[in-house]
């Protein structure tokens, strides 16, 4: 899982929680990308992330983005699923094709 902030200001104490696990806070400028790696038995995705973050102001924020099963490309055995924050300060989700 990798997350992009394609906004114009830094993140910090930015918290990714799916699957059951929680990342530890990570600050992200603008521009940078972070991975996190998510392991399965079952071999499925999770069906959301929850995420949490700060912006410069001072003010928390959270978000939860679904991941749908119809967003993995045919025939792929290896994922990226990919969260990008724009300058709306909201997340978009998509899953990338790695093999």
């Amino acid at each position: 899982m990798a997350v992009h902030n394609g906004g114009s200001v830094e993140v910090t104490e930015l918290v990714v929680a799916y699957g059951g696990g929680r990342g530890l806070p990570t600050l992200l400028l603008p521009g940078a990308t972070d991975t996190h790696l998510y392991a399965s038995d079952t071999h499925t995705l999770p069906t959301r992330v929850d995420l949490q973050w700060r912006t410069p102001d001072g003010e928390r924020h959270q978000q939860t983005v679904e991941v749908a099963k119809d967003m993995v490309p045919k025939g792929s055995r290896l994922v990226m699923v990919r969260l990008e924050l724009g300058t709306d300060n909201r997340w978009e989700v998509s899953v990338d094709r790695v093999r």
